[in-house]
């Protein structure tokens, strides 16, 4: 997901055995706790993910009702496919736009240069 080496670890909610496997590891100079949200960032920055998906995980994990649960889950299949459609209009439109134009180059016409004023010089 974060195409980076992380450990993940799954342990008993209690409070003496959390307690314990944190205090455990904090002794590991290297090792920290993930700061929320981080892996997401990281398989953003990666490429793993895009921008909208990393917005859906946020939507997800912020949900606090399941109407909130539920409209995060709707999107991270609505939107994609929307986004979709509309980067392969955009696609279309500039195949289009770079057959009009051989050289691959824009039509760019020249500018008027302003006229110095003498008086002013």
């Amino acid at each position: 997901y974060t195409s980076r080496d992380v450990l993940e670890l799954h342990v008993h909610s209690g409070r003496a055995v959390t307690s314990a496997v944190l205090s455990t590891l904090s002794h590991i100079p290297t090792l920290r706790p993930a700061e929320p949200g981080e892996f997401t960032r990281w398989a953003f920055e990666s490429g793993q993910i895009d921008l909208t998906e990393a917005e859906v995980i946020r939507d997800l994990v912020d949900a606090e009702t399941d109407v909130q649960r539920k409209l995060a889950l709707r999107s991270a299949t609505v939107i994609p496919i929307c986004l979709a459609a509309k980067y392969l209009c955009l696609q279309r439109r500039l195949t289009l736009l770079s057959y009009q134009r051989p050289s691959g180059r824009p039509n760019i016409s020249a500018v008027p240069t302003a006229k110095t004023n003498s008086r002013t010089a």
